[in-house]
């Protein structure tokens, strides 16, 4: 048997890590700049003394590290915009059980103070007097809940014909199906009589049976669960699908275990309430700690905090990627605002002889547009080029969304162009002024 426990990443400033950051920019600032410095050096300054406008090839590779800036910008607004739109899909995926008004408590009581006897018998008095509790509707007690990420337990399950596979578990007391509003699709829910000396006997998932047993009856059929030595368990119902591990995951192989028979000191109590969950915290801790005083109580909160919390990696992934993306757009826009003006300084005499010769300040403005229009398309088309290649590898991290998302797509590209034309809007405007007298005696 398998518990995945989940890992909680410290996430703090120290002094380290800012020590690290700091000569990690000086070293890049200091690396970025040699290049340009060496250039300036070693450069040729009579054509420029002359009026020169440098070499094209200059030119040609402030506009390549422009497309690639805008190429970037646009790879990581894609990213942060599919798993945007995924995060609100998966707020509103059922994740097969009620979330609203229900509380959960992670308790755990040690041994040797508890025995499996002495264990089971005061989480079924917690139970029984929680249920009493006014405001209280129902209570139940599991393992882990569902989505939780404290970890979720898995098993080796099998029959004669079928090898073992590995499944998620589930272990639960009587009344746990009741309290999440889980669907029984056929035979019973677990009982009291099913105790640690009864027979085991398991529930499972309805894509378990289905796979097993197609459309044929899975309640009163036997299976074996455990990876090193196995137990023989009879099926006694079956239940309808719910999300284990993640609200976008598809439906796996899934079998509950009564909590009788695979007892724990450490356990979740689950209420359902009749109202605000957070107005029964208080009295739920008081009545839990009237049994023992020494109970560790971990969390006490409703279940809704606790699936908020279960895609909390991908939310992080998304501020991170969202503020990366935006800071490459505005650095790649004041870029493409720097060329644009500087290419039409440098053509101030073409731009003069234009309208010498009949162009009007409409058809100048388009034509300073134009060329960082061109800019910003190529560096559109390089940057769906190649997320359209990393489409596989964001796939399955994505609830039910395609990586090639055409409403993603269409507006991170909008966006680009809108911010294309305001930073091309100043030069070109400028432009379009340029007093045809002056710019042809211009040098």
């Amino acid at each position: 048997m398998e518990a995945r426990v989940a890992v909680h990443p410290d996430l703090s400033l120290n002094s380290r890590l800012f020590m690290y950051a700091l000569g990690l920019s000086l070293v890049s600032t200091l690396v970025c700049g040699l290049f340009p410095a060496w250039r300036a050096v070693h450069g040729d300054v009579y054509p420029i003394l002359k009026g020169g406008t440098g070499s094209r090839h200059r030119v040609r590779l402030r506009k390549l590290s422009l497309v690639a800036q805008v190429g970037l910008s646009l790879i990581l607004l894609l990213c942060s915009g599919l798993f945007l739109r995924s995060i609100y899909r998966m707020r509103a995926t059922d994740p097969g059980f009620a979330v609203q008004h229900r509380l959960y408590a992670l308790t755990y009581i040690s041994a040797p103070e508890f025995t499996p006897t002495s264990g089971l018998r005061f989480y079924t008095q917690t139970i029984e007097r929680l249920r009493a509790l006014p405001g209280v509707r129902n209570a139940a007690v599991t393992r882990f809940l569902p989505l939780m990420i404290t970890g979720q337990e898995s098993d080796c399950i099998s029959t004669d014909k079928i090898s073992p596979v590995t499944a998620t578990l589930g272990v639960i007391s009587p009344g746990f199906l009741a309290t999440m509003q889980i669907p029984l699709l056929e035979g019973r829910d677990f009982t009291a009589a099913d105790g640690p000396s009864s027979p085991p006997v398991v529930l499972v998932t309805q894509t378990l049976a289905q796979r097993w047993w197609g459309q044929t009856r899975a309640v009163g059929r036997y299976v074996r669960f455990g990876c090193s030595s196995p137990t023989t368990a009879e099926v006694v119902g079956v239940v309808r699908d719910t999300k284990v591990r993640s609200l976008g995951e598809s439906p796996e192989p899934h079998f509950y275990r009564p909590f009788a028979q695979r007892y724990t000191g450490l356990a979740t109590l689950v209420m359902e309430t009749s109202g605000d969950p957070l107005t029964t915290a208080p009295a739920i801790r008081s009545l839990i700690r009237s049994e023992y005083s020494d109970v560790r109580i971990y969390d006490l909160e409703p279940v809704a905090s606790q699936i908020e919390r279960s895609y909390w990696i991908i939310r992080l992934e998304t501020t991170v990627l969202l503020a990366f993306g935006v800071l490459a757009l505005v650095l790649a826009a004041v870029g493409l605002h720097g060329v644009v003006a500087f290419h039409a300084a440098q053509r101030t005499q073409e731009i003069g002889l234009r309208m010498a010769l009949g162009a009007t300040p409409p058809g100048i403005y388009r034509l300073i547009l134009l060329n960082g229009m061109k800019i910003t398309l190529a560096g559109i088309i390089v940057g769906i080029s190649v997320s359209a290649a990393l489409a596989p590898l964001l796939k399955r991290f994505l609830s039910g969304l395609s990586p090639a998302d055409p409403l993603t797509f269409a507006a991170s590209a909008g966006l680009w162009m809108s911010v294309a034309s305001l930073a091309c809007y100043i030069p070109a405007r400028r432009a379009m002024r340029v007093d045809p007298m002056v710019a042809l005696r211009y040098e």
